[in-house]
């Protein structure tokens, strides 16, 4: 599968060219939650190209009384081989997740399992990953990207106001900007006033 995106807006209100409610919202009790990808959701993609767009207000966001609920990408989401993220901005997404249970959110604006991923001028800012247990643990990570594995590259981007927070339950905070467990490369880029706040105080890259 390759998804390609020029001049196109995903956000929620009015826009041009593509327009989403960009809503995934589950609820449910009982067993473990999930929702992924506020504005799009990738299934093993093999070439995913955005070029002057913009992914902004999109919202990943589950509520569960069950034994875990897991938040992943508030406007991107899943699996891909190659990303190429061109003049795009990724701002204003939020993923959620408040349980009774543990709370897992992941990449306020993305959550991804890419081979490569490359963002050249582009800008992730003002994006929260936020993460509310009960009795269980809460965990937020990467509150503007989460990449699993992989490769990620920034090139001329900007990573600003990016928030991970945990604000209940036995919480724990991370990467505020940018959270990867794979390979980082960063070129003529800023990466600022981002943010990991945890009720519980396990905290790490701001």
């Amino acid at each position: 599968m390759r998804v390609l995106i020029f001049h196109g807006y995903l956000l929620r209100g009015t826009g041009s060219n593509i327009y989403n409610a960009n809503l995934a919202r589950a609820s449910g009790a009982g067993g473990p939650t999930t929702a992924e990808g506020g504005g799009i959701y990738l299934s093993d993609a093999l070439r995913v190209t955005m070029q002057n767009s913009v992914l902004g207000a999109n919202t990943a966001r589950v509520t569960s009384d069950g034994t875990a609920a897991s938040a992943h990408g508030g406007a991107l989401a899943g699996a891909l081989t190659v990303g190429t993220l061109m003049k795009t901005r990724l701002t204003g997404n939020t993923a959620h997740a408040d349980s009774t249970g543990d709370a897992n959110a992941a990449g306020g604006a993305a959550a991804v399992f890419p081979n490569k991923l490359t963002l050249v001028s582009s800008r992730v800012a003002s994006n929260l990953a936020e993460a509310e247990g009960g009795a269980g643990n809460a965990d937020a990570s990467g509150g503007g990207l989460r990449i699993s594995g992989g490769m990620l590259v920034l090139r001329t981007s900007t990573v600003d106001r990016n928030k991970a927070a945990a604000p209940s339950g036995t919480a724990a905070a991370s990467g505020g900007g940018v959270e990867t467990t794979g390979d980082l490369t960063v070129t003529r880029s800023t990466v600022s006033r981002n943010r990991v706040s945890a009720a519980g105080a396990t905290l790490g890259g701001g």
